[in-house]
């Protein structure tokens, strides 16, 4: 009996050890990776804006074939704010060889300021004309220099001068102008951080283009009372036409002055 009731429960033991290994006890089986499916029709993703003389598309063939051939139009430009119809037979246009793997390619395309509406034609299939996501905005790139007068002895007004040869074409961009210090010498006032640096003035200067003028100057005035170096911070926000800019931000632009005792 002893011997027969060991036999049972080394039977049992060997079942069950064999029972999970083949179930591979608590884990779970890996999953078949599915594949991603691909976009059956071609599209075409535009940037909401951008800034310079060319615009980055993102094109996608879907299932067409590799090598088949797609244009991409630009249509429209500038600011007038006229609907675009995309019937302008001098529009400019820009082929492109899809890659026919279901993927995104970055196509360039040369821009100009303006409001500008994108459509691809690809295969038997054209993206809508002129609708939400087929438009980009091409922002004017502010560029603006400062240059306050030579040599000012304190109780004489220093002239600050703005110059800008790109701004905004029919929306004004309106500047704010932040004399800051003054610093005992150089090294201190390029050691300091401007975003927290006393202001000794501030003014508004508007600036909108001009019929027939390329460059377009603009000054404000600031009589310091104490001697010592001062900077010279512009702030521009960014516009409907135009780009952002801070000489806070942008080191490249930093402007000084010396103001010399009486």
């Amino acid at each position: 009996m002893k011997k027969s009731a060991l036999a049972s429960t080394v039977a049992l033991l060997t079942v069950g050890l064999l029972t999970g290994c083949a179930g591979g006890g608590d884990t779970d089986p890996t999953p078949t990776p599915t594949e991603t499916p691909r976009a059956e029709t071609p599209s075409m993703k535009v940037p909401e804006t951008a800034t310079g003389s060319s615009a980055s598309l993102m094109v996608n063939g879907g299932s067409l074939e590799k090598g088949t051939r797609a244009t991409i139009y630009r249509f429209g430009g500038g600011w007038d704010g006229a609907p675009v119809t995309c019937d302008d037979p001098k529009a400019e246009t820009r082929e492109v060889t899809l890659t026919g793997d279901g993927s995104d390619q970055v196509v360039p395309f040369p821009v100009t300021p303006g409001v500008v509406s994108w459509v691809l034609v690809a295969g038997d299939y054209t993206t809508p004309c002129d609708e939400d996501g087929s438009r980009t905005r091409v922002l004017v790139g502010t560029d603006v220099d400062v240059f306050p007068s030579e040599a000012p002895t304190v109780g004489q007004p220093v002239t600050i001068k703005l110059t800008g040869n790109t701004l905004p074409e029919t929306v004004p961009a309106t500047a704010t102008v932040d004399v800051l210090g003054p610093w005992a010498n150089l090294p201190q006032s390029a050691a300091a951080d401007c975003a927290t640096a006393t202001v000794s003035d501030s003014s508004t200067v508007e600036m909108a283009k001009e019929a027939g003028r390329t460059v377009y100057t603009f000054d404000t005035a600031f009589t310091p009372t104490e001697p010592g170096v001062y900077r010279v911070v512009l702030d521009v926000p960014e516009t409907e036409q135009s780009t952002a800019l801070n000489t806070c931000e942008d080191g490249s632009k930093a402007v000084t002055f010396v103001v010399a005792g009486q």
